[in-house]
């Protein structure tokens, strides 16, 4: 594949789908819009999100050695339903929480107390803008991965998929994630712990996001899967409870 179709290629693949979410979502939000330099921030601090979670989940895949322990499994005569059952749970419950709590951590971190988190509605923004950023980086990682190890066609059908579930999949649970954190802003109840519920529904759906790829049909179970996450978002970010200015702000227009 010659060199500029392979950075078309990566635009079209990886850089349009942020575009496009970025500017969906900036659409949604026409009550009460967030300033850019706020959403500049949070898609950056996606970075730090993926670069966290990438080396905690090779500290911890090294701890539990879970190639050697597949291998062994394998080199065992295990009956097939057990290894697959390993792999589930290794599929489950490794890289989704992870990466959700690393997301969670410093999305909370970042726009808990700002003052411009003056809606429920705000927490989705924040969250989809972070997980773009994570998404991003871990489209890149994966594209120039795929295309310096496989052949033209496979790269190219392979790279679609991961470009579009994937980046669905980041949107969907850590919008979510989002929802939760503006319910616990604006509940009153400071022991309420509404966020840590929604980290840990995010966690749950990425890991079953994780689970369903070793289905037969995986990618359409997980192309359905993401899409009714998405619509419940987008359900949600249109009830009143969710849009209403708890206080009004100084200045949006950062």
């Amino acid at each position: 594949m010659a060199f500029q179709a392979v950075v078309l290629f990566y635009i079209i693949i990886v850089i349009l789908p942020v575009l496009f979410w970025i500017w969906f979502f900036r659409c949604l939000d026409k009550k009460d819009p967030e300033p850019r330099s706020l959403l500049v921030k949070l898609f950056r601090l996606g970075f730090i999100a993926i670069f966290l979670a990438f080396i905690i989940e090779i500290v911890v895949d090294r701890a539990l050695t879970v190639d050697q322990i597949t291998e062994r499994y394998m080199e065992s005569g295990a009956p097939i339903l057990d290894g697959a059952f390993l792999l589930v749970l290794l599929s489950f419950f490794l890289a989704g929480p992870i990466e959700e709590l690393m997301k969670y951590l410093i999305l909370k971190r970042a726009i808990f107390r700002n003052p411009h988190f003056n809606q429920v509605a705000d927490g989705i923004i924040y969250g989809v803008t972070l997980a773009l950023g994570f998404s991003f980086i871990e489209n890149t990682g994966y594209f120039i991965d795929l295309y310096s190890t496989l052949p033209n066609e496979e790269f190219v059908i392979i790279t679609v998929i991961r470009g579009i579930s994937t980046t669905l999949l980041h949107v969907a649970v850590t919008g979510i994630m989002g929802l939760y954190l503006g319910w616990e802003r604006f509940s009153g109840n400071k022991t309420s712990f509404l966020s840590l519920k929604g980290v840990a529904i995010a966690a749950l759906l990425h890991g079953l996001y994780n689970v369903f790829v070793l289905f037969p049909y995986g990618i359409w179970i997980n192309f359905f899967f993401v899409v009714f996450i998405l619509g419940f978002l987008i359900y949600e970010f249109r009830r009143k409870q969710v849009t209403k200015i708890w206080f009004q702000t100084v200045s949006n227009k950062e």
